[in-house]
């Protein structure tokens, strides 16, 4: 069994990807739209550095990565085996049922 473990994790391979679009890190055009800062536009930069090593990965994202994760899986699920998406707020979800009483709590538990 330790042998089948060993030549399991000789095929396994981490990496961390870094969002050049936040922080002190490098700032892309802007283009149409503010395409540059996109979501969809971040992951295109991941796969494109997939591709130039020949994977198709297993991806994590958390808050902002998380939506990025999922945009690259959904425009390229040949590179993208798995997802795990981790503590993002529901878009969709909390603008179409926001209320005037939850954005009282809500603003008034920030403080």
């Amino acid at each position: 069994m330790a042998q089948d473990c060993a030549r399991a994790r000789q095929n396994l391979y981490g990496g961390c990807g870094r969002s050049p679009r936040y922080g002190d890190s490098s700032k892309p055009a802007d283009g149409e739209n503010h395409f540059g800062y996109s979501k969809r536009a971040t992951a295109q930069d991941q796969v494109e550095v997939m591709a130039s090593l020949g994977l198709r990965i297993r991806v994590v994202g958390h808050d902002r990565g998380g939506r990025v994760a999922h945009r690259m899986a959904a425009d390229h699920p040949d590179r993208v085996t798995k997802i795990a998406v981790l503590d993002i707020v529901p878009t969709y979800e909390l603008f179409h049922n926001v209320t005037k009483e939850w954005r009282r709590l809500v603003f008034i538990g920030s403080f």
